[in-house]
């Protein structure tokens, strides 16, 4: 154990410090104080234990006090969790640190911390989810941890769903709907029935963000399948062999054209028509343009659609883009296709910020601000319905 200072630990009641000291030489896993009820709650090797805590002093102040014990104990230093890692816990930047220890600091943000960082692994996770389990951390550090593929592959991912899809009934905050949902609709997390009920509850009034949700998640497992485009056995056949060599402009033709491509543009039509505020508009903007991205056209920093749109033309014009220009030279009738399909892998939220950006609108007012770009983008998509 290391140094104690004299003055903090005067500050501890000695019943308690001798709880204390006996509980971390029982080698716990994780602290957890509840500072409602005034109780250290520890998981040990053998299971929950619970210390009461006797505060001789301003509650706020006790357990200042405690957290110094705990630090000493910990990290050898009664100064606790270290600022410079507080100011990057939230941005995951916390590996190389033993994070094991951050876990007995009776800290929420040594916490967030731990379930941020690139190091996290299932046995961590699960310390976690302890420490923050009935407490107001809870829905939060669950969405961070399904951001590690440990976690979302465990059963402990599957109990953090559980968990967040009961709670997102309860969330209004359209940019939380929209992260919890994308986590939650990863593979194996859910089973049918729970997405076939969170998909149902998306098309009542109001829900159009968990549409969008869906969008970003599963773009080409969406449910209510509608029929393949017209053409779509002539164009399978069309693009086949450039697709099996490897052809990005083929087989993003080929999807397209499948009902799980049609049911997409079908929806991210209709949605065009029922975003409400900014958060929603952003989505679904990086929804569509990520269904086109791998055609292979070089990033562009331009905000304007319109003039991506003069862009495509030339780029298809001079076969700069070597896939695209492959596929025309074979199947020059696919041109009007191509050249959505290359404008709207343009699209992301950048190119509504002019229009929209800060200005508060909502619902029909920020439909009508965006009516010249969703005009655009709904004729391409239609164009690829056609």
């Amino acid at each position: 154990m290391g140094r104690e200072d004299p003055v903090e630990l005067m500050s501890l009641s000695s019943e308690d410090q001798l709880r204390i000291q006996v509980m971390l030489h029982n080698s716990p896993k994780a602290i957890r104080l509840d500072e409602a009820h005034m109780t250290m709650y520890a998981l040990t090797p053998n299971g929950e234990a619970s210390i009461p805590l006797s505060p001789n002093c301003n509650n706020d102040q006790y357990l200042r006090y405690v957290r110094e014990m705990l630090s000493e104990h910990v990290l050898g230093s009664s100064g606790g969790y270290p600022n410079y890692i507080k100011r990057w816990s939230r941005m995951g930047q916390t590996g190389g640190v033993h994070l094991g220890k951050f876990l007995l600091l009776g800290d929420p943000e040594a916490v967030v911390a731990v379930a941020n960082s690139s190091g996290l692994n299932v046995e961590l996770a699960h310390n976690v989810w302890w420490t923050v389990t009935n407490t107001v951390q809870q829905a939060e550090q669950g969405t961070h941890m399904l951001r590690h593929p440990c976690v979302v592959n465990s059963s402990l991912g599957r109990e953090i769903a559980q968990f967040l899809v009961e709670h997102l009934a309860f969330v209004t905050d359209t940019e939380e709907v929209l992260l919890i949902l994308s986590l939650l609709l990863q593979d194996g997390l859910l089973d049918d029935g729970q997405i076939e009920r969170i998909w149902r509850r998306s098309q009542e009034r109001g829900k159009g963000i968990y549409q969008v949700a869906f969008l970003q998640a599963n773009p080409l497992s969406l449910p209510d399948l509608v029929a393949p485009h017209p053409r779509y056995q002539e164009i399978v056949d069309g693009c086949a062999a450039l697709s099996d060599s490897g052809n990005s402009a083929a087989k993003t033709m080929i999807t397209i054209v499948s009902s799980e491509g049609q049911t997409f543009i079908a929806l991210a039509i209709e949605l065009l028509g029922k975003v409400a505020n900014e958060d929603s508009v952003y989505a679904l903007m990086n929804a569509i343009g990520a269904l086109f991205s791998d055609i292979g056209i070089p990033a562009t920093e331009e905000r304007s659609l319109e003039l991506c749109q003069l862009q495509v033309g030339e780029w298809i014009d001079d076969g700069s883009i070597k896939a695209v220009a492959e596929l025309l030279q074979s199947h020059s009738e696919y041109r009007d296709m191509m050249q959505a399909v290359m404008l709207l892998s343009c699209v992301r939220e950048e190119v509504s910020f002019r229009m929209v950006l800060h200005s508060g609108a909502v619902g029909r007012s920020i439909r009508k601000k965006l009516t010249p770009l969703f005009e655009l983008i709904r004729a391409n998509l239609e164009t690829l319905q056609k």
